[in-house]
């Protein structure tokens, strides 16, 4: 975004508004120039399409800095899914080693997705991928609440947690 300031506004006339939001009235843009001058401030362009363009008496690099914490604000931060992927067979370690990583990221309001992916005679038994998503959902109990339940796709087993808002 171009933004004109003092003498870089094409304009000879202006409509002027000064550092308080008052409607000074037209007035020439080197008399207007002359009077943000004296206030330490500077003349910036709002409205360029206006006949005569408006312009207001404004503190540049105050102006400047606001602009830069709205440009944040408004880049709000997206929830992603972080999945983990295991064998039923999955050791006790590594377990927690996963739910510790998935605590972590529902704190930082991301989803996380548990799939337990079942190989050859392992899909006999699925008791056991059943019984290590229980495990997840009670450590991960207060921390994220269940979004989608226990869903057994093919040789796929998964549950999805959404970060739970405080």
């Amino acid at each position: 975004m171009y933004l004109k300031l003092n003498e870089k506004i094409g304009s000879k006339e202006v409509r002027l508004i000064d550092q308080n939001g008052e409607n000074v009235g037209v007035k020439s843009r080197d008399e207007a120039i002359k009077m943000a001058k004296e206030l330490g401030l500077d003349l910036l362009e709002v409205s360029g399409s206006a006949v005569p363009p408006v312009c207001k008496i404004i503190d540049y690099n105050k102006y400047l800095y606001e602009q830069k914490g709205k440009l944040k604000k408004s880049k709000s931060k997206k929830t992603e899914l972080k999945e983990f992927t295991m064998s039923p067979n999955i050791s006790e370690g590594d377990l927690n080693v996963r739910i510790k990583r998935a605590k972590e990221f529902l704190e930082d309001g991301n989803m996380v997705k548990f799939t337990v992916k079942f190989k050859g005679r392992e899909a006999t038994y699925p008791e056991r991928g059943e019984i290590k998503i229980k495990i997840i959902e009670s450590e991960l109990n207060g921390m994220g609440k269940v979004e989608r339940p226990l869903q057994m796709v093919g040789q796929l087993m998964t549950v999805t947690f959404m970060p739970v808002s405080k």
